[in-house]
């Protein structure tokens, strides 16, 4: 299968989300809310689906790594256990391509100068509907909670946003590129993880 990367190399679900607004963007976790996979639990995605603005109404299915430029996003399904009751915490891990298992390979940034001097990143947000391999850029769900963006730079673990966990659910959430900054990776919870994960605080 051939993903169109449009020179960036890297139906829907109709029920609602009921959910709280989630915490400010980028917030510091608290103290009981992880920052990293260190504590062992974490759910990572199951269905990883880019799309694209430039062919919205091509479906590019499943994929292992994710693509975001000006013309990908892609989204992340993930199943939220029934254990997973009260905050979640979105992470989104960073670490230097030299630190990176072998599983994971390589991955594809052009960002630095973007996030440094033009205010660039990846947003997030959180769907108001589950995305399938048959999801579009068109058929995308809309937008449910807007977690904002979060300023990338290699070699560094974010908190994306803390949110009230979805119990026995699949959620969707999608990233974007903020100014022109790319990023091409191959989704990898290895020794030294990499990508999107969601973690229950104590």
């Amino acid at each position: 299968m051939i993903l169109l990367l449009l020179l960036f190399t890297p139906p829907l679900l109709a029920s609602t989300l009921s959910i709280a607004r989630a915490s400010s963007p980028n917030a510091t976790a608290p103290t009981t809310c992880p920052a990293d996979l260190s504590a062992g639990q974490f759910q990572f995605p199951h269905l990883i689906v880019p799309t694209s603005p430039l062919a919205p109404d091509t479906a590019f299915g499943n994929s292992y790594s994710a693509t975001v430029s000006a013309a990908n996003d892609t989204l992340f399904n993930f199943d939220i256990p029934a254990s997973y009751a009260g905050l979640c915490s979105l992470l989104f891990l960073f670490p230097f391509a030299s630190d990176l298992d072998p599983s994971a390979g390589a991955y594809t940034y052009s960002g630095m100068e973007q996030v440094v001097y033009q205010d660039g990143g990846l947003a997030f947000a959180l769907l108001d509907g589950v995305a399938s391999a048959a999801t579009t850029f068109a058929t995308t769900p809309r937008v449910l909670t807007d977690f904002g963006k979060t300023q990338i730079l290699p070699g560094h673990n974010y908190v994306v946003a803390n949110f009230p966990c979805q119990s026995g659910r699949a959620i969707t959430v999608k990233a974007s590129s903020v100014n022109q900054t790319a990023l091409t990776y191959f989704q990898d919870s290895a020794s030294q993880p990499i990508g999107l994960y969601i973690v229950p605080c104590a």
